[in-house]
């Protein structure tokens, strides 16, 4: 980020931020953006040695509108104590603090220190997924030990936002799995009825928090809405907002289907975002068989956990359960059955002789 301040005021008169290198182009555009705020050019512009200040360009521009260049001694960081007090309060109070920054992780101690005295309910750490982001899976170990550390040290919380690839990191080991505590925000489910009317319900809501003159009836529209957000409220929220802008650009009142439908993902994006839910939510399901793989290395009966399985769900245990294997019989050989046994009453005696 590129800077001009004034001396005098304190002000800042022009910012230019760029993901290039510092060049002689940053100098000249953050000069020409100070020029579009206020209509002149400084007289006097106080530079320090660095090596896109001494770009022929850049001189030749001061040069033609009769403009002063100063370079700062070197050595002198107080000649350069306005640019430098900006930039370490810009990185300490606001590039320090945005989501996902781990500067405030590098002095541990000074954060735990901050955490037993300030004594908040919780730290929240949010899409924290990202931290599945290392080159291996002992660094991602050794990040949540740095935070179960923490959390022990301080009494404090930490609670992790994210996606379902947050499930990778429940069991990397013992010491976190006993530790944590899994809370599922689902989705709103279309065949359930309970999630089918509260997802109504927060589409009535929507449709009387919109600023518009005629509230729209998005109730009527839920099918739609349910298709393009598969159910998640965040989605429906965003999507609302990007709608919503469009209207107000075009200067409308009302907020129609077409908006609705010009500003709504695509197929393969909900696709994507379903398959990906899906496979969340089964991976919160535990099944039977490794309900039975426990028990058995528990050394406990197993047929137990299966009757107790059968019970609940029937249908799912035949389904898990293999039927027994018929044995095979040489030819000639008879069934293993009881044959009938009865005594006929009679009557036995000799003729008499004639």
């Amino acid at each position: 980020m590129t800077v001009v301040i004034d001396a005098y005021s304190r002000r800042v008169l022009a910012t230019y931020p760029t993901f290039d290198p510092p060049s002689y182009r940053s100098c000249m555009m953050v000069l020409r953006e100070s020029v579009r705020r206020y209509n002149r050019l400084s007289q006097v512009v106080v530079v320090d040695g660095g090596k896109e200040f001494e770009s022929t360009y850049f001189e030749a521009l001061l040069a033609n509108h009769q403009c002063t260049k100063k370079k700062r001694p070197a050595a002198k960081p107080r000649f350069g104590s306005l640019c430098e007090r900006l930039f370490g309060v810009s990185n300490t109070q606001f590039l320090h603090n945005l989501r996902g920054n781990t500067q405030i992780m590098r002095n541990v101690r000074a954060v735990e220190q901050t955490l037993r005295f300030r004594r908040p309910l919780a730290v929240l750490l949010d899409e924290a997924q990202h931290l599945a982001s290392v080159g291996s899976g002992r660094r991602l170990s050794d990040q949540l030990d740095v935070i179960k550390s923490i959390a022990n040290c301080t009494g404090t919380a930490h609670v992790l936002l994210g996606t379902y690839s947050l499930l990778a990191f429940r069991n990397l080991s013992a010491q976190l799995s006993r530790r944590r505590v899994d809370i599922h925000f689902p989705r709103y489910r279309s065949d359930n009825p309970e999630d089918l009317k509260t997802f109504k319900t927060v589409l009535h809501s929507f449709e009387l928090h919109l600023p518009l003159s005629e509230p729209p009836d998005l109730v009527s529209e839920w099918e739609y809405l349910y298709e393009r957000s598969i159910g998640c409220v965040g989605v429906l929220k965003e999507w609302l907002v990007r709608a919503l802008t469009g209207v107000l650009r075009k200067n409308a009142n009302r907020l129609a289907l077409r908006d609705l439908e010009a500003h709504a993902l695509s197929v393969a994006q909900c696709d994507k975002m379903l398959a990906e839910a899906l496979e969340g939510e089964m991976r919160l399901v535990e099944s039977s068989g490794e309900r039975a793989l426990l028990r058995n290395r528990l050394g406990l009966s197993v047929h137990e956990a299966r009757h107790e399985d059968a019970t609940a769900d029937q249908g799912v245990h035949e389904a898990e359960t293999p039927l027994p294997r018929k044995q095979r019989r040489t030819p000639g050989q008879r069934r293993p059955i009881r044959d009938a046994v009865a005594c006929s009453l009679g009557t036995y005696g000799t003729s008499p002789a004639v």
